[in-house]
């Protein structure tokens, strides 16, 4: 049977010597970022399981089985199955999940397809129609598309960076949080891969080299500025942990003795509910994400263009950063104002 790592091993490397064919995996692993790949192995045990609670092959998968695939997550999925993935432990509870969870699915397999060179039902017209419908479905019957992380704007960031105290924790997460929202809304994997090497000082704030990122992966994401408050909170936390080189962010430690390792996108997404927790909010509506989101829908409430925004979060979709950014923008509109 298939694992989620043989699944990811690319056809693109078949028929070649060994040593050559350990290479081509090695790029094409290291060409893709580490939650990408984190996230598709999790998809794809789930697919995996999926298919063995049916009795069918999912490696290929057949036009008809990933539609079976989106009725059972979209229309009904019989109890034994439901149940049963959940006992393998690839799916947190029984019912249905949200649309974005089931686009990121397919999107995986549709990936695993591609590189494995299989015909790709995913691509095919007749399923684009059906997930199309289904998207329309879900939507009537939740009344929301997805289930996005509130955005952190900063009457709400306010509250977060109030509960860091004067403590090497207290600092580093007040750093996080303000390097993450002020320097463009930088992604959790950007903030726990951020090393002083790439950090330059100008007078009393920086500029930092974003390197390799999710929609950069050649390198060229072009460099973002460090300025004011989270320059002075970014300085505030190297000077007390005296790291100056390596890894910016890093674990401290129960002795209050800070660690030589970067802590992890997953510790980021940690912190800010934390922080989220002791200023009073309910936890579970934010995440890393919302720094990202918060960004932009404040630039959009400050009258700031999209344009100077979208440089500043080095967004390539103008789709997706315009949603955020029309929600700040919206809240200043006069016409929303007429029983004021």
């Amino acid at each position: 049977m298939d694992t989620p790592g043989s699944a990811l091993a690319p056809v693109t490397s078949a028929g070649l010597p060994a040593d050559l064919g350990d290479a081509v995996r090695r790029i094409l692993e290291e060409g893709s970022a580490a939650s990408t790949r984190r996230a598709y192995a999790s998809d794809l045990r789930y697919w995996l399981g999926w298919g063995d609670l049916n009795s069918i092959s999912v490696l290929p998968c057949s036009i008809e089985h990933a539609m079976m695939f989106v009725v059972h997550h979209v229309d009904e999925m019989p109890a034994q199955i439901d149940v049963g993935l959940v006992e393998l432990g690839v799916k947190k509870a029984s019912g249905l999940p949200a649309l974005s969870s089931l686009r990121r699915k397919i999107a995986a397999m549709s990936a695993v397809h591609r590189s494995r060179g299989y015909a790709n039902p995913f691509e095919d017209p007749r399923f684009r129609m059906l997930m199309s419908k289904a998207g329309r479905v879900a939507l009537k019957r939740t009344g929301y598309s997805t289930n996005r992380k509130t955005a952190l704007v900063l009457e709400q960031l306010e509250p977060l960076l109030a509960t860091c105290q004067g403590d090497l924790r207290g600092l580093r997460d007040r750093a996080i949080l303000l390097f993450a929202f002020g320097s463009g809304g930088r992604r959790r994997s950007e903030v726990a891969s951020a090393v002083c090497e790439r950090l330059t000082g100008h007078g009393e704030e920086y500029v930092y080299q974003l390197g390799v990122t999710k929609t950069h992966q050649d390198g060229d994401a072009g460099s973002v500025p460090v300025a004011g408050r989270a320059a002075i909170a970014l300085r505030a936390w190297l000077e007390a942990s005296g790291i100056s080189k390596g890894p910016i962010f890093r674990g401290v430690g129960q002795d209050g003795v800070v660690l030589d390792r970067a802590i992890s996108d997953r510790q980021i997404n940690r912190i800010v509910k934390a922080r989220a927790k002791a200023a009073g909010f309910d936890p579970s509506a934010f995440g890393a994400h919302s720094l990202r989101s918060g960004f932009m829908t404040e630039t959009g409430l400050q009258g700031i263009s999209l344009m100077e925004a979208m440089e500043l979060s080095t967004h390539r979709d103008v789709r997706v950063a315009a949603r955020y950014h029309q929600a700040g923008r919206g809240l200043r509109n006069k016409a929303a104002r007429l029983l004021d």
